[in-house]
């Protein structure tokens, strides 16, 4: 198998139907959304291809 380097996940997102995508460490860090989840997201939905949200990880009360 070829293993390839993705400098971006513009690059293989329309080969999927539909994303699942952690919350935790992906589109946040607990406290700020990061600055290319948005730009990730935005692109999803201009490809019209739904993005899911799971987590495993709740945000404490106390952070």
């Amino acid at each position: 198998m070829k293993i390839t380097n993705v400098n971006n996940v513009t690059e293989f997102i329309e080969d999927y139907k539909v994303i699942l995508c952690d919350l935790w460490g992906v589109i946040h860090n607990g406290m700020s959304v990061y600055e290319n989840a948005n730009k990730f997201l935005d692109h999803a939905h201009q490809k019209n291809i739904p993005v899911f949200f799971i987590s495993n990880a709740p945000r404490p009360e106390s952070v």
